[in-house]
């Protein structure tokens, strides 16, 4: 099975680099932003199942290009990621349709993890919506 194009959002440089070295090793393909609003471009681009995506960013935040990205492509795996939000923002997140929320520093094992979750999560969503639509 062809595995889950992830795309990570966030504007720290050594955490965009430390993911996508993680999950290239896991042989996901990876792309990397260092915005909101380039990782809202390069998200209509390549169209990912999966997206990691930092909470606090300056200019368009977490939350709106959580958004953004719900309203395009509701079947979007999107997990947050940050190192300084709290109970209220994962909650907001929760409720605007958020996977899960992993808090920096990221443990290479809950990443791994909750993006194969969220990969497992995806396809049964695409598949079903793949069904739905032949049996109509």
């Amino acid at each position: 099975m062809e595995k889950a194009k992830i795309l990570v959002i966030d504007d720290e440089k050594n955490i965009l680099e430390s993911i996508h070295m993680v999950l290239s090793y896991e042989d996901y393909p990876v792309e990397t932003a260092s915005s909101g609003i380039d990782g809202l471009e390069l998200f209509k681009q390549i169209r990912p199942e999966i997206v990691l995506l930092d909470v606090k960013m300056p200019g368009f935040d977490g939350l709106q290009v959580l958004k953004t990205i719900k309203q395009q492509d509701p079947l979007t795996e999107v997990i947050m990621i940050s190192g300084h939000s709290g109970i209220e923002e994962a909650m907001e997140a929760s409720r605007m349709g958020a996977f899960d929320f992993l808090e920096k520093p990221i443990s290479r094992e809950k990443l791994v993890l909750t993006v194969r979750n969220a990969a497992e999560k995806a396809a049964l969503m695409r598949e079903n919506v793949s069904l739905r639509t032949i049996q109509e």
